[in-house]
């Protein structure tokens, strides 16, 4: 903010007197301008904030467990045996 200044601050020394007081009134409307200008716009918007959604409604009843079938091969050189599993998830 003060480097905004500094070309008047050089040009007020360097002025006549009737100059000085002119650059100095300058001056203080620029600093003044610099100063207040943050406040000027703040606030605010005029829109209602949006609501949040809605949540989600709880489940009537719980879904059906759910049964996976899967079979497991091993082999190793010419030897190989199967294991058939099920896999039952049940949610909660």
């Amino acid at each position: 903010m003060l480097a905004l200044l500094l070309p008047g601050i050089v040009l007020s020394f360097s002025a006549s007197r009737r100059n000085k007081k002119l650059f100095t009134l300058l001056l203080l409307v620029v600093l003044a301008a610099v100063i207040l200008q943050p406040a000027c716009g703040g606030g605010g918007t005029s829109a209602a904030p949006t609501p949040p959604p809605p949540s989600p409604p709880p489940p009537s009843s719980p879904p059906p467990p759910v049964t996976y079938n899967f079979i497991v091969t091993a082999a190793s050189g010419t030897l190989q045996h199967q294991l058939n599993l099920n896999l039952v998830v049940q949610p909660q």
